[in-house]
């Protein structure tokens, strides 16, 4: 709803009218891969539910996919985007190393560490690294900084505003990377900007909701 207002508002004028007359783009269905998927789909979501390992859940659901296929695989892989599966490959290495390393550990100050007992101050600083490193990489270093105390509401609320302030700007996730770049294909043109203009009340109002919820909820 607030994502409808927010868009509605700021492209009003866009918006005012009717739209142009466009013919649907009818898309290619394979009813015998929806069923499958939704069917694999299921047994995932049940897996997870129950408490499966993940890794091995979703393992399973891959392979199971791959051996009851009907599609040849040149037509998979030619939808298939490698500079982004690249990018991830890298980015994962990297945070593997540094992780491995114990650099972030020796980076963080113990006493400021010791000090991070705020969901305010941890939600401001989950918000500016993961806008500055993703938010992937700002999980694996903001993770010191989680207290032994109720780690378990700690790392839920990090789940939540990594998460939040992943849409932020364009560079909080690589999902946004995904987008923008798909969209170019299509001649449409997402700049850092004009998603900022759009993003930056929503995940603020958004983030407010959030600390508002924890702190009746969780009493932090």
């Amino acid at each position: 709803m607030l994502n409808y207002m927010v868009i509605a508002w700021v492209y009003r004028e866009e918006l005012n009218g009717l739209l142009p007359n466009c013919s649907p783009i009818i898309g290619v269905v394979h009813r015998y891969l929806i069923r499958k998927g939704l069917v694999v789909m299921a047994l995932v979501l049940t897996g997870f539910l129950v408490g499966f390992d993940p890794g091995v859940v979703a393992s399973l659901g891959a392979a199971l996919l791959l051996i009851t296929r009907r599609l040849k695989p040149n037509k998979v892989y030619a939808g298939i985007d490698f500079n982004l599966l690249v990018i991830f490959i890298g980015l994962f290495i990297i945070i593997g190393g540094v992780e491995q390393s114990g650099l972030i550990e020796r980076l963080l100050n113990p006493r400021f560490v010791q000090n991070v007992q705020s969901l305010p101050l941890f939600t401001v600083l989950t918000i500016l690294f993961s806008n500055v490193l993703s938010n992937v990489p700002a999980v694996m270093m903001l993770k010191f900084l989680i207290p032994a105390s109720s780690a378990h509401v700690w790392w839920v609320s990090m789940a939540v505003f990594s998460t939040l302030a992943g849409n932020l700007t364009l560079t909080g996730s690589i999902a946004n990377l995904i987008v923008v770049e798909q969209v170019k294909k299509q001649n449409v043109d997402i700049s850092f900007f004009t998603y900022l203009k759009i993003r930056f009340p929503l995940t603020i109002a958004l983030v407010v909701i959030g600390l508002v919820y924890f702190r009746l909820l969780f009493e932090l």
